[in-house]
């Protein structure tokens, strides 16, 4: 019987990847780590819209809980205006046109008058100072509320005649729409930052104040004041806002909503979290949210 060869079978030598082989191997992988990191920043930003609406959110549950509890508003809210009486450089948006905060106030004189309360509306609710935001350079912006500035003197508190400016919504944009619906209350308006709201001409106007380090609600209703997650707090003012409604005839101020550093309502940042995906701003072109 003849016996089977023990010689061993040859092998297949091994073959490399080519180098056309290999671009087109890190083509697809650059490419699917592309989708990754859009997919991840899609969701990042659904995150901070759900975060932003929440906490607005909490902070006006906070705020009516401090009222309730005290019958007043707290002391020491940011006035959003430096100590030049100018909205305040830092607010987000004030350089490039990504927040609203800018262009949804106008820093307006309020003097009190016999046919003009509103700062009474503030004083009725306990309010007597507000911070200014200190603008030397180097100050931390979002903790830049550090300037007190009275609104009222004397025993029982009255208001003072001309304080200065106030951070005052702009009438018709999308903060007053959103406490002022067009068509409940009309689209007319006494002046850009006021509207009549009865047959006694009473005007309305609504004033932005941060909830910032001074505010006396912390440590009572709220342990610290929020601060939106963004990533440099040194440039930009990064806490949220209370709008306030106050009124030519003196009755009590009213806090109307908290809006977002962006300027952003609940209803909006909650929009916003539905719709969130990658814009067609160029790198670099947007302010960090």
């Amino acid at each position: 019987m003849i016996g089977r060869s023990c010689t061993p079978r040859p092998r297949k030598a091994f073959r490399g990847f080519t180098l056309i082989e290999l671009v087109v191997v890190i083509a697809i992988l650059a490419a699917l780590a592309g989708l990754v990191v859009s997919k991840v920043d899609f969701l990042r930003r659904q995150s901070t819209m759900a975060v932003a609406a929440d906490t607005s959110g909490d902070v006006f549950n906070n705020l009516s809980l401090y009222l309730v509890t005290n019958s007043t508003l707290p002391n020491g809210f940011d006035s959003l205006l430096g100590t030049d009486g100018n909205l305040y450089p830092g607010l987000i948006g004030y350089t490039d046109n990504v927040g609203s905060l800018p262009t949804s106030f106008a820093a307006t004189p309020i003097a009190y008058s016999s046919t003009d309360k509103r700062l009474n509306s503030l004083v009725r609710m306990g309010m007597s100072f507000v911070n200014d935001h200190n603008l030397t350079a180097g100050t931390n912006a979002t903790d830049s509320g550090t300037v007190s500035r009275a609104l009222s003197s004397g025993t029982p508190p009255a208001p003072i005649a001309s304080p200065g400016n106030w951070a005052l919504v702009l009438a018709g944009n999308s903060i007053w729409k959103a406490i002022y619906p067009t068509n409940t209350w009309g689209s007319t308006y006494a002046t850009t930052t006021s509207m009549v709201i009865d047959s006694n001409g009473t005007q309305v106007s609504l004033v932005g104040l941060g909830i910032g380090p001074g505010n006396s609600m912390n440590g009572v209703t709220m342990a610290t004041p929020p601060q939106f997650p963004g990533p440099d707090s040194n440039l930009y003012y990064y806490r949220y806002v209370a709008i306030i409604a106050v009124y030519t005839d003196g009755r009590r101020a009213q806090l109307k909503t908290v809006v977002d550093s962006f300027g952003r309502t609940v209803d909006g940042a909650l929009s916003n979290y539905s719709s969130a995906a990658p814009d067609d701003l160029p790198p670099g072109s947007r302010t960090p949210e």
